[in-house]
């Protein structure tokens, strides 16, 4: 199957979007946030952007790395912001655009083979600093174009050929 199989191998898909739309607050953090290795604004609301169930970014230029998103299910208010120095919250307030689905599986075949198979699937995000690792894309309208990703450590990606 993986002879029929054409994949370009790429960085993280963190496409840029027009439909973005974020609250920003200077000097305020959210609470529980969890940190990433992505050490740059633009890629850390790109990956939370394109990341389901991720509306609350914190970016703090004092910390290592800076980058802190949302990886639980909480209350997104921003009356829960607290007072803090160097860190620039964000809160996503247009949040109509489709993002990656989380699919069951802990291994790159697996996870290509059920994109392959999916009706929908153009795009796999392999992400081994999640469980399960396998994350797909299907909202066509999102252009999973190489020149708009951005790189990270742990993140492979397969965008389907569409030649």
């Amino acid at each position: 199957m993986w002879s029929e199989i054409f994949l370009m191998c790429v960085g993280v898909i963190c496409v840029a979007s027009e439909k973005k739309a974020w609250n920003v607050s200077s000097n305020a953090s959210f609470p529980g946030l969890y940190e990433i290795e992505i050490n740059n604004t633009e890629s850390c609301l790109s990956f939370c952007y394109y990341k389901k169930g991720c509306f609350v970014v914190n970016f703090d230029a004092s910390a290592v790395p800076p980058c802190s998103i949302q990886a639980t299910d909480i209350i997104v208010d921003s009356a829960l912001l607290k007072s803090k120095e160097n860190v620039t919250n964000y809160i996503l307030v247009n949040v109509d655009a489709k993002r990656l689905e989380q699919a069951p599986f802990n291994d790159v075949r697996s996870c290509t083979d059920h994109c392959f198979q999916s009706k929908n699937c153009y795009a796999v995000d392999f992400d081994t600093k999640t469980t399960p690792s396998c994350w797909i894309q299907t909202d066509p309208a999102i252009d999973a174009d190489p020149k708009k990703l951005y790189p990270m450590e742990t993140n492979t990606n397969f965008i389907w050929s569409k030649e």
